[in-house]
């Protein structure tokens, strides 16, 4: 899923990033029951979480954007090894 590849790349806030583990593991759920429909919502809920979908409510110094955290990373590793399990994953201690 392109998707999985561009949450790896987004910087948000550590409560943009908590709203993306959510939205992950919807995904993650509906693709360990089969349930279609419910894995493209699930999909489209991770695109909204994206930084260009967050508002700019912050005030300066707090909650700085970062990348994602190794946990995200390791849900988004999961769901990729379910659906294409010959595809590449990133470690998640990799410094991002």
């Amino acid at each position: 899923m392109d998707v999985l590849d561009t949450v790896r790349l987004w910087r948000l806030t550590p409560s943009g990033w908590a709203r993306v583990r959510e939205a992950l593991h919807e995904l993650e759920a509906a693709l360990r029951e089969g349930d279609e429909r419910r894995v493209r919502r699930a999909t489209a809920l991770v695109g909204l979480c994206g930084p260009a979908r967050v508002g700019h409510s912050l005030s300066p110094g707090l909650d700085e954007p970062e990348t994602a955290p190794p946990s995200t990373l390791e849900i988004i590793n999961r769901i990729v090894r379910r659906i294409a399990p010959d595809e590449e994953t990133v470690p998640p201690d990799d410094g991002r």
